[in-house]
């Protein structure tokens, strides 16, 4: 295959990872085509990004025990992918054919695949295996390199689950089942949430559990992957409404995920945790 230039390499990745749409048909039984993930080495791509390639590299490097791993470049990518033996783990803007549209960063694993290709319009051919969204596309609070450990370790998680048919292949990332401790005390960034909160309401919730606090308390909670509670986070755009924006809902220390839902901001419908998602917690705590 012709090498393409890292330039033009960098403007497809950060093209949506929905172009994986298509592929979907072409998963083999998850046994099968997925049980040799702990012995192949997976292949971190990195996009030429500074920024975004020194969190990656950092966070990959923290978190990663899943599988061997090695770092490539755009080009060495576009040379892999079109072997079915490789596995690659992708961060990736979801911003679509709208140019300057606002999106959200998305890390992805995915496996090579001999139908494989590169057109102006993003990758297609290439099976996902999952995928989580980490931030927005301008991450202008850089919660990112907080969450981004965290975010791996749960998408490794995942991978896992898949392994054991627990979950479906191919999607994003998902509750797994079994019982959860829901008893510990919960903290939500107060710009996370979906509604005014005064200083009763704070109060109120409190009392039953569910603390609303600062990003800094969140980040800090997060960064020292504390045992015995939960944390928060949103996921959306800076400019939500019109776009698919994530609350999800962590155990810090073991990465797993307690829930996490997706919703397409618009007037009637905020992106955040909405009174209706507090309370839930609060049901599963009494």
């Amino acid at each position: 295959m012709q090498l393409m230039t890292k330039r033009v390499m960098a403007s497809l990745l950060f093209l949506s990872v929905c172009f994986l749409a298509g592929a979907q048909g072409q998963i083999q039984t998850k046994k099968f085509r997925f049980s040799d993930f702990r012995e192949k080495t997976v292949k971190v791509v990195l996009s030429g990004n500074e920024m975004m390639d020194a969190l990656l590299r950092d966070g990959v490097r923290k978190s990663w025990y899943l599988s061997p791993y090695e770092f490539c470049d755009l080009d060495s990518f576009a040379d892999y992918m079109t072997d079915d033996s490789n596995y690659f783990l992708i961060m990736a803007d979801s911003r679509f054919h709208r140019e300057g549209e606002a999106g959200l960063v998305t890390i992805s694993i995915l496996k090579g695949c001999s139908k494989a290709s590169v057109s102006d319009q993003g990758l297609k051919g290439l099976d996902k295996v999952t995928s989580i969204p980490i931030c927005p596309s301008d991450d202008s609070e850089g919660r990112a390199m907080t969450f981004l450990p965290l975010m791996l370790c749960c998408l490794q998680n995942n991978v896992e689950a898949i392994m054991s048919n627990e979950i479906n292949i191919g999607s994003m990332v998902k509750v797994r089942a079994g019982k959860k401790d829901w008893s510990v005390p919960v903290y939500i960034d107060s710009c996370d949430l979906a509604f005014s909160a005064d200083e009763s309401v704070i109060e109120t919730l409190a009392a039953g559990g569910v603390n609303i606090c600062s990003a800094d308390d969140v980040d800090a909670i997060v960064s020292e992957r504390r045992n015995g509670c939960l944390v928060g986070y949103k996921v959306a755009p800076d400019d939500p409404e019109g776009h698919k924006c994530f609350t999800m809902l962590f155990e810090p220390s073991s990465a797993e995920l307690y829930m996490m839902e997706s919703v397409v901001a618009s007037p009637k419908k905020a992106a955040g945790f909405t009174r209706n998602y507090i309370d839930f917690i609060l049901s599963r705590k009494k």
